[in-house]
């Protein structure tokens, strides 16, 4: 549930090509709304009809329809759901990215990340973020479970999936925490340009990032301390944050390791990216020995 709702997030990278305000506020109010709806009533269908012990994750949502409506339904259901999978992972590998492009942008990375087409489209920034996914799903779903030993090959992807979709839960919640900050930074040093824009008063600003920070908190505390599998054990021990209980584990280990492992290399990339773009720009001289305007604006 977590994951679900942290993904209205993603809309956001493409901010810039949003035409119309009210659009944000649309997609933020109604896209939250539609989750909450939607996941409590697949939860619902599945626990009053497919029996405990024929459930089984997302396909027991097919096994729902073919209970209900019959076997052509639940077949046509299932084909949906796979391709599910497939339409997000065009989407997202679209949406993000717009990360790398607006990083060449700011000269964070390499200038031809900033390339765009003649649609408009940051074509180098798509298929450097294809070719890194390619490769990672290539590495942790296919050579990984082919040299790993000891278990059969579904359950190895099961537990690189489930532990892989925590990671992201979990950075995800934290990126979170970092859009409410940006927020009341915005609130506190540019306000003629908030009070011009805002569509609500500051105190809901302020209460929705309080609230919002400690819901980030809390989702991150859940998802480090409850396996999502039952092939991966968290149950070696336990440790309490401000009275909560958080349980530790195979589990919570290889979810915190690839959380640190990940915000490493983001701080590394960001240093590297800093001094490189902190390097004054290369001027060309034009007549007279002088820089042109359009020459020093370019660069």
């Amino acid at each position: 549930m977590v994951l679900a709702l942290l993904g209205v997030e993603v809309p956001l990278n493409m901010g810039v090509e949003v035409r119309e305000q009210r659009s944000v506020t649309r997609y933020l109010m109604w896209g939250s709304l539609v989750v909450v709806i939607a996941y409590l009533l697949a939860t619902w269908g599945v626990m009053v009809t497919v029996p405990a012990s024929g459930a089984a994750g997302i396909t027991s949502v097919a096994s729902v329809v073919s209970i209900g409506l019959g076997s052509v339904a639940g077949k046509i259901t299932a084909l949906v759901l796979a391709l599910f999978f497939l339409f997000i992972t065009v989407v997202y590998n679209y949406s993000f990215a717009r990360l790398i492009f607006v990083s060449g942008l700011d000269r964070r990375l390499p200038k031809a990340m900033s390339h765009v087409n003649k649609a408009k489209v940051p074509d180098t920034a798509v298929w450097v973020q294809t070719v890194i996914a390619a490769l990672f799903t290539l590495v942790a779903f296919v050579i990984v479970p082919s040299v790993v030993g000891g278990k059969s090959s579904v359950n190895i992807q099961t537990e690189i999936y489930d532990v892989l979709q925590v990671a992201v839960t979990v950075i995800w919640c934290i990126s979170i925490v970092v859009l409410f900050v940006d927020i009341l930074i915005i609130l506190r040093r540019f306000q003629a340009q908030f009070q011009a824009r805002r569509i609500a008063h500051p105190a809901v600003f302020w209460a929705c990032s309080i609230i919002g920070g400690l819901a980030s908190f809390v989702g991150i505390i859940a998802t480090l301390s409850g396996s999502w599998t039952p092939l991966i054990s968290n149950s070696a021990g336990s440790f309490s944050i401000f009275g909560a209980v958080v349980s530790y584990g195979t589990w919570f280990w290889w979810v915190a390791g690839i959380t640190v492992a990940s915000l490493a290399v983001a701080v590394l990339l960001y240093l590297v990216g800093h001094r490189s773009g902190d390097r004054p720009a290369p001027v060309r001289a034009g007549a007279g020995g002088t820089a042109g305007a359009g020459e020093a604006a370019g660069a």
